[in-house]
């Protein structure tokens, strides 16, 4: 009776870690598009300015 709950938790610890490592992989990469768009924005304002 106690075995299959351990594997219960480890199970849920596991699909819960995985999903918020998605979640920070994504968030990552979000934030580097960001910070690419934003960049490729000053540069090419800073370009059309001159």
């Amino acid at each position: 009776m106690i075995l299959p709950s351990v594997g219960i938790g480890v199970a849920t610890q596991a699909v819960t870690a995985g999903t918020a490592m998605n979640w920070f992989t994504r968030l990552l990469l979000v934030m580097l598009a960001g910070v690419a768009a934003l960049f490729r924005h000053s540069a090419t304002s800073a370009r059309s300015a001159n």
